[in-house]
């Protein structure tokens, strides 16, 4: 009892002692950030080098604009800048090269990369290089050019389905391009990677649940980023919980059920895979080859790999064609250029494919340039180094986490002359630009989807800006402010539109 008593009594001096070692704990921390870290010497904020709360102001609090506020350090601090304790930002392309250059072998940021829920074990979060490599080449063939070509009428088949929609609508009915972008994209991506597309298209509004599901799914990014432990609570919470708590969770189960369920047939009867309406990823992933070898992935690395493909096959695209749309409708030159060099083409050549549409020059520049404005993923790709490095002109020490984003080095000014103004014209008077274009990232971890968004692009913008007439409703640029949540949000109204069909 006594014991007991003593115990009770020193709780005040205990919390006393706490109070004080605390802070005085966080004092010796900070200070050893800013005079004694080996990052001590590169410029930036001081609260950035002495805490992460720094980054988790723009993530959080202002929601999605870390991005942004990376122009205006560059601005302040040069192509340098120190964006966290242990974390360097560079906008410099020698240093961007050096980062994600071919044959680099630079573990991904386990930090970043092991945020995304459901995803664990695929090819996107796969930190060591060797095991990512060995999912990557189980993927590769099914994305090389030989393979596109060979499913170009997939795509085709799918804009076709599009067009189709998109001439039901009355010609004074607003129409919603930024979900039927999307839409077109989630369909194109299920039927090319596993034969089976999701409907998406067939939505009256176009707002299929996955569609809506994968543009919700990110909202929660940060916080998963900054409180770890949230994910671990996730894996204790029941799945129709989450369901409820998160409706997009529910709409990726669709996704996942399918997976999983021609993953099941296909192992009870591999013959199964030759009844698909045309090869799929589970040809490759699930091959007499892989099998002997060792490589074949678990059913529940295969079902997030699915999502993956899903989430990463559709972003990038829809992205790209909202952003291109609206600034090529919105400047009529640029929009009567581009449709005069489809018309001459399609009446001189008829019906093109993928290899004919690369060769027409002005839709080659807007699809550059679309791309350079949209970027996919926004938030920088982050490596470790393994070991003391120099990254461009700069020395950098073993462990440090070094990146660089899209939306910084696609708006340079040194490179890309008024890098603000949508201007197609830049890619045909100098042809050295398309190796600044780095909106599939570089290197060994480098989109290996790289193929199949390039035709898509192709044969999206070619056959809708040549079947329709399009004129911008409700719509203006203060509705495309980016937002980072990983990948691009941007926080205003949707791109609207109002279309005919064109005279044949």
């Amino acid at each position: 009892m006594l014991q007991i008593v003593r115990s009770q009594s020193s709780l005040p001096a205990l919390l006393l002692a706490l109070a004080f070692t605390i802070p005085v704990g966080l004092c010796v921390v900070a200070i050893y950030r800013l005079f004694f870290h080996p990052l001590r010497h590169y410029p930036g904020p001081k609260l950035a080098a002495v805490s992460e709360l720094y980054r988790l102001y723009f993530d959080i609090i202002k929601g999605g604009e870390m991005t942004n506020h990376l122009h205006t350090l560059h601005a302040a601090y040069g192509p340098v800048v120190r964006t966290g304790p242990n974390r360097l930002h560079f906008n410099d392309y020698d240093a961007f090269f050096d980062i994600y250059r071919p044959g680099a072998s630079f573990p991904k940021d386990a930090s970043l990369y092991h945020t995304f829920p459901g995803m664990k074990g695929t090819s996107f979060t796969i930190t060591d290089p060797a095991a990512a490599k060995a999912r990557r080449d189980l993927l590769m063939p099914m994305f090389s050019r030989r393979s596109i070509l060979q499913l170009e009428d997939t795509i085709k088949k799918r804009v076709g389905r599009l067009v189709d929609r998109l001439s039901a609508f009355s010609l004074n009915t607003p129409v919603d391009l930024t979900a039927a972008f999307k839409s077109v994209a989630v369909d194109l991506i299920s039927d090319y990677c596993t034969a089976n597309p999701l409907g998406a298209m067939d939505h009256p509004t176009f707002h299929h649940p996955l569609v809506d599901g994968i543009e919700d799914s990110l909202k929660g990014f940060w916080y998963l980023n900054h409180f770890p432990f949230l994910r671990t609570a996730m894996n204790y919470i029941p799945t129709w919980i989450m369901h409820r708590i998160n409706p997009s969770m529910a709409a990726f189960q669709i996704s996942a059920d399918v997976a999983t369920k021609f993953i099941a047939a296909a192992d009870a009867d591999p013959s199964i895979l030759d009844k698909t309406e045309h090869e799929t990823v589970y040809h490759h992933i699930l091959s007499p080859e892989a099998k002997n070898n060792g490589t074949v992935p678990s059913r529940e690395s295969i079902v997030a790999e699915t999502l993956v493909l899903l989430f990463a096959g559709s972003e990038t695209i829809a992205n790209a064609a909202v952003i291109g749309f609206f600034n090529i409708i919105s400047n009529s030159k640029i929009h009567c250029r581009l449709v005069n060099e489809l018309k001459n083409a399609w009446e001189e050549h008829g019906d093109m494919g993928w290899s004919d549409l690369e060769k027409l020059p002005y839709l080659t520049a807007c699809i550059k340039e679309s791309l350079r404005f949209s970027y996919g993923v926004v938030t920088p790709l982050n490596r470790v180094m393994p070991e003391d490095i120099k990254i461009g002109a700069w020395p950098v020490p073993a462990g440090t986490v070094v990146g660089s984003s899209i939306a910084v080095i696609h708006h340079k000014p040194e490179i890309f002359v008024d890098p603000y103004t949508y201007n197609p014209d830049r890619w045909l008077e100098n042809k050295d630009l398309t190796k600044y274009l780095v909106s599939f990232s570089r290197g060994p971890r480098s989109c290996y989807g790289i193929n199949l968004a390039w035709a898509e692009l192709y044969i999206l913008f070619s056959t809708l800006m040549r079947e329709f007439d399009f004129s911008i409703y409700d719509t203006t640029i203060e509705d495309f402010h980016l937002k980072d949540y990983f990948n691009v949000r941007y926080q205003g109204r949707p791109l609207q539109v109002l279309l005919r069909r064109r005279k044949a």
